[in-house]
C-alpha cells in the first residue's frame, strides 16, 4: 500500500484514492490480521488460512483492481499455505483464484521456507558475489583496489537484496 499511495498527501491535492477504498483496506487489514511486504513490482500478502480472509483479499485485490485501473496478473501469481494440507490448501487457492505452490521456494535466489535457513542455501548468492570480484579485470588491481571492489560489490549486493 506504501508503493501506491507514496506521495499522495493530504496537501497535495485532490485525493487519488476515495475515503471508501482506504476504510476498506483498513478494515480488512484490522480484521484479519493481515500485514503485507512490497517490493517493486512484488506484494507479499501474509494472513490467516481461512476461507473468510481469502475472500476478502479477493475482495480488496477486485476493488484496487476497479479503483486503480491496475490490474494484479493472477496467472504469475502463486499462493503459499504453510502448516496446512493439501486439500484445504487447495480449496483456499480456489476462493483466492490464484494457483498454489510448494515451499520452499527461490524469490530473488534466496529460499524463503517455513524452517531455518542454513550456509548452504545461501551458496548461489556467495556464489555470484565469488564471480564478479574474480572477473579478469581485477587480475591488474592492487590489493588496495581488490578491498575497494569487494566492498563496492558486497554493498551492492546487500542493497540488492536487502
Amino acid at each position: 500500500m506504501q508503493e501506491l499511495v507514496c506521495g499522495y498527501h493530504r496537501n497535495a491535492g485532490k485525493a487519488r484514492y476515495p475515503d471508501r477504498f482506504i476504510a476498506l483496506i483498513k478494515a480488512c487489514c484490522k480484521e484479519i490480521g493481515l500485514a503485507n511486504l512490497n517490493f517493486t513490482d512484488d506484494l507479499f500478502v501474509l494472513s490467516a488460512a481461512t476461507k473468510k480472509s481469502m475472500k476478502l483479499i479477493r475482495r480488496v485485490l477486485k476493488e484496487f483492481d476497479e479503483i486503480s485501473s491496475l490490474h494484479p496478473n493472477l496467472a504469475k501469481s502463486t499462493s503459499y499455505f504453510a502448516g496446512i494440507g493439501g486439500h484445504k490448501a487447495d480449496r483456499l487457492s480456489d476462493v483466492l483464484g490464484i494457483p498454489v505452490a510448494e515451499l520452499p521456494v527461490r524469490y530473488f535466489g534466496i529460499i524463503l521456507t517455513t524452517k531455518q535457513i542454513k550456509a548452504v542455501d545461501y551458496k548461489t548468492l556467495v556464489e555470484k558475489i565469488r564471480k564478479k570480484v574474480n572477473n579478469w579485470e581485477t587480475n591488474f588491481l592492487s590489493f588496495a583496489g581488490r578491498l575497494v571492489l569487494i566492498q563496492a560489490v558486497i554493498f551492492e549486493i546487500y542493497n540488492y537484496w536487502c
